[in-house]
C-alpha cells in the first residue's frame, strides 16, 4: 500500500494549519509500515508527514490498519477540542477593554473640595478568531489610585478576580463589584491613577496583560502583589507609608 503511495502521490511541503502531532509507525492492512505524523485530517482522509519532510496528502483512512484508524479518530477529537475548548495563549487574537464607569467626582453634602468617585468596573474580551472558543479564561483586574497631595505615590483601590469564556468573533463581558474612593486637596486621598488587567491560561500562567502604564504591563506581578493601605512608587517596586488612608475603599 505504501509503495503505491510513494509511486503515485505528489509530495509537497505545504504550510501547517494545526499544531504538530506526534510521530508514530503507521501500518497498512497488508503490513507495510512508515513512520510519520498527522498534519491534517477529516472524516475520510488525512495528510501525513515523514521525518524527512516528505508529505502524503489526502490518504484515505482505509489505507491504514484498524489501530491506526482508531488513532486518527482520537486525533480528530483532540483537534476539535483545541478549537471548541481552546486554552488561552499569548498569541490568541483577543482584545481587552476596561470600563471604569467613573462619575463626575461629585458629592451631595455641600463640601466643594471633597470628592467621591464611584467605580463600576467592567472587563470586555473581544475575540477576532474565526474558529476557537476560549473557555476557562481567568483574570485579575487591579484599579490603582494616585495620591492627590503626593502625585508620586500610588495605592491599590480595588483588586478583583474574574472568569470568562469567549466564542469566535464574539464578546464576553464581566461586571465587577462597584466601589467608591474619596479625596480632598486638603486632607489627601487618592484619585483614579490607572488599571492593570491580566489574563491567565488553565495552568494559572499569565499569558496576556493590558495596563494604563507600560511598566505595569511589563511587570504585572509587582502590581498584583501590592497590598491595600500601602503606598508605592509609580512602578510598584518600592513601598512607602501613606500620609493618610483617607477615602480609600474597604474590601475588594
Amino acid at each position: 500500500m505504501f509503495k503505491q503511495i510513494l509511486r503515485y502521490l505528489i509530495l509537497s511541503f505545504m504550510p501547517l494549519t494545526v499544531a504538530l502531532g506526534e510521530y508514530r509507525v503507521f501500518t497498512s492492512p497488508d503490513g507495510a509500515q512508515i513512520e510519520a505524523e498527522v498534519v491534517s485530517a477529516d472524516e475520510s482522509s488525512l495528510t501525513i508527514r515523514m521525518r524527512d519532510g516528505r508529505m502524503f496528502k489526502n490518504v484515505a483512512h482505509d489505507r491504514f490498519s484498524a489501530e491506526d484508524r482508531k488513532y486518527i479518530r482520537s486525533w480528530l477529537k483532540q483537534q476539535a477540542d483545541l478549537v471548541d475548548n481552546a486554552d488561552l495563549t499569548a498569541d490568541a487574537d483577543i482584545r481587552i477593554s476596561f470600563l471604569k464607569g467613573k462619575d463626575d467626582d461629585k458629592n451631595n453634602y455641600g463640601d466643594i473640595d471633597d470628592r467621591i468617585v464611584k467605580f463600576e468596573p467592567e472587563i470586555v474580551l473581544e475575540s477576532l478568531d474565526y474558529k476557537k472558543t476560549y473557555s476557562d479564561v481567568s483574570g485579575t483586574l487591579v484599579v490603582v489610585g494616585q495620591g492627590v497631595i503626593n502625585s508620586k505615590q500610588y495605592a491599590i483601590l480595588s483588586k478583583q478576580k474574574f472568569d470568562l469564556s469567549v466564542k469566535p468573533r464574539d464578546r464576553a463581558r464581566w461586571i465587577g463589584k462597584a466601589f467608591e474612593c474619596r479625596y480632598d486637596p486638603d486632607y489627601g486621598g487618592f484619585e483614579y491613577g490607572g488599571y492593570l488587567v491580566v489574563l491567565r491560561n488553565r495552568a494559572g500562567e499569565i499569558v496576556m496583560t493590558k495596563a494604563s502604564k507600560s511598566a505595569w504591563e511589563k511587570l504585572p506581578q509587582q502590581v498584583l502583589k501590592a497590598k491595600k493601605m500601602t503606598g508605592y512608587n509609580s512602578d510598584f517596586s518600592r513601598t512607602s507609608s501613606l500620609f493618610t488612608t483617607f477615602g480609600l475603599p474597604q474590601g475588594n
